[in-house]
C-alpha cells in the first residue's frame, strides 16, 4: 500500500484480522500503527519504507511471525513496540521484533523492564493522539 497521507493506523478491540500483506509498504508518513490481539503473522512486504514509523503497539500475546526480512526494511531503529506486559520475552525472543525497543503495557500505562514505569501512554492510539496534542 503506497499513501503518503497515512499517518496513523489502528485496529479497533475486536479486530478479527489475524494476517496482514503488502498492507503499510511505502507510507512515508506513517508515524503510529496499532495491531490487534489476533494478529498470527505479518505476511512478506507487509511493514516497510515507513520512516517515520516511531510507535507500534502489537496487542498479540505472542509475537506475530514475520515471513520475510523485508518486514520492518528502512524502518528506523528507534522505533518503540509496546506489547503486552507479559509478552516481553516472547517478542524479545524473535526477529524482527528484538531489533528494537520493546516495552510491555497494562491498561492505561506501559511499564519498562522491572517492572518500573517508565512512562505513561493511554492504551488506545487514537486518545494517545488528542492526548499528545493538547
Amino acid at each position: 500500500m503506497y499513501n503518503y497521507k497515512l499517518t496513523k493506523v489502528v485496529f479497533e478491540e475486536g479486530s478479527q484480522l489475524s494476517s496482514i500483506d503488502y498492507s503499510f509498504w511505502d507510507c512515508p508518513n506513517l508515524t503510529s500503527l496499532e495491531l490487534p490481539k489476533g494478529l498470527t503473522s505479518i505476511e512478506s512486504w507487509s511493514i516497510g519504507l515507513c520512516p517515520k514509523l516511531t510507535t507500534l503497539i502489537c496487542h498479540a500475546e505472542t509475537a506475530p511471525y514475520a515471513n520475510s526480512s523485508f518486514n520492518f526494511y528502512q524502518i528506523s531503529y528507534d522505533m518503540t513496540i509496546y506489547v503486552p506486559e507479559e509478552s516481553i520475552a516472547s517478542y524479545k525472543a524473535e526477529e524482527p521484533w528484538n531489533r528494537y525497543r520493546i516495552i510491555g503495557m497494562r491498561k492505561n500505562n506501559f511499564i519498562g523492564e522491572g517492572n518500573q514505569t517508565s512512562s505513561y501512554l493511554p492504551l488506545h492510539l487514537n486518545y494517545y493522539t488528542s492526548y499528545s496534542q493538547q
